[in-house]
């Protein structure tokens, strides 16, 4: 199939999401003692970009993939993350908890975007596919 196309792409942290609008590079969470917690299916990747970023995870829950969190659960959480200057979880979890942003004080996302080798060469392909139809 000669018209496929193989890229390479890489997962990268973006930044640091406080609010869903106030962000901070993924370094600010250098030497902070955070608690981390999730419920995607690679809980362990997820943990150690934030060790990578040099923040110091004190604490995590891990729950499973797509977990519905509750009042209880965010209760568990805030208790466990006592002493800890940040809560951090993902993107999709933050969707996930009652309330988003305002169900935990403290709570901020690692947002994680691809990069893709020839980027404006895919999407400039994908476009005219677009087009044809």
């Amino acid at each position: 199939a000669p018209d496929i196309r193989i890229c390479d792409a890489r997962t990268v942290t973006s930044c640091v999401d406080f609010d869903g609008g106030r962000q901070e590079p993924g370094s600010m969470l250098k030497d902070k003692k955070v608690f981390a917690f999730c419920g995607i299916a690679n809980p362990a990747r997820f943990l150690s970009s934030l060790k990578e970023l040099g923040a110091l995870v004190e604490g995590s829950r891990l729950f499973l993939d797509h977990h519905k969190y509750s009042a209880a659960d965010l209760e568990s959480i805030e208790a466990a993350a006592a002493g800890c200057e940040l809560i951090v979880t993902t993107q999709k979890d933050i969707c996930r908890l009652p309330g988003g942003y305002g169900a935990l004080k403290g709570v901020c996302t690692l947002n994680i975007a691809a990069e893709i080798d020839g980027e404006a060469e895919i999407l400039s392909l994908i476009m005219k596919g677009i087009r044809r139809e």
